[in-house]
């Protein structure tokens, strides 16, 4: 199982986790409806409730555990990869872009295209991307960047961390929370986060788009570069 694989199953365990677990404690609320307004409905009530965090905290920790140690092989293997030099070619091409006061996305790709072979060249393309706003820029194909990788890394435990605060799944319009501006009409920045994870990816590449920002062009490259 490689790490892109690793994780969606991690995301995949933690959503159905947290699916079962509401749905039995949901169904055990729901069946002390009839006996609401009574002496002991409250203290029921809260005794399930602290049951239901008691086991989210559990599944958290344990799929926490699974994450870092994930994230952790990814960061690994992206260390380990070989680094081969620029070719004397791609160093004439990369010179001759550093020099020029105005590069487009096309000469970015055209020269991405000559040089798949070498990562250090492919993060040089992207930093003259940055340099110019030439925004979104990256490159996919046969290979990705040094930078693209520890980026991507990042966005995946970022990610994860957003995925382990769900409490519920599948309810992404209600994550949404507002408090946050001025007046504090806009959405927090939590619960945005929480939004932007509260999905059901369809497999390992999807995960890696959601989660961790990686093109599909790219996924095959990053993939092969995280283990």
């Amino acid at each position: 199982m490689t790490n892109c694989e690793y994780y969606h199953s991690i995301v995949q365990r933690y959503r159905k986790g947290l699916g079962e677990i509401n749905g039995k404690y949901d169904g055990q609320i729901k069946a002390k409806e009839s006996y609401r307004g009574s002496a002991g409905y409250q203290a029921d009530i809260e005794k399930i409730e602290q049951e239901r965090a008691a086991e989210i905290a559990a599944l958290r920790a344990n799929c926490r555990e699974s994450f870092d140690v994930c994230i952790k092989s990814m960061e690994i293997h992206a260390k380990e990869r070989p680094m081969p030099p620029p070719t004397p070619e791609a160093l004439a091409i990369l010179q001759a872009l550093q020099m020029r006061e105005h590069l487009t996305r096309d000469d970015l790709e055209h020269a991405a295209n000559a040089m798949q072979e070498c990562s250090v060249a492919l993060g040089v393309l992207e930093e003259l991307g940055r340099k110019h706003e030439i925004m979104g820029f990256h490159v996919g194909g046969s290979n990705v960047s040094d930078q693209f990788v520890r980026d991507a890394i990042r966005t995946f435990s970022k990610s994860a961390q957003e995925i382990l605060s769900l409490d519920r799944c599948g309810v992404r319009g209600q994550q949404l929370v507002t408090g946050g501006g001025p007046n504090g009409t806009s959405f927090t920045t939590a619960s945005i986060g929480k939004f932007r994870v509260d999905v059901d990816p369809q497999g390992p590449m999807d995960s890696a788009g959601r989660f961790g920002g990686v093109p599909g062009e790219a996924y095959k490259a990053f993939n092969e570069a995280v283990g």
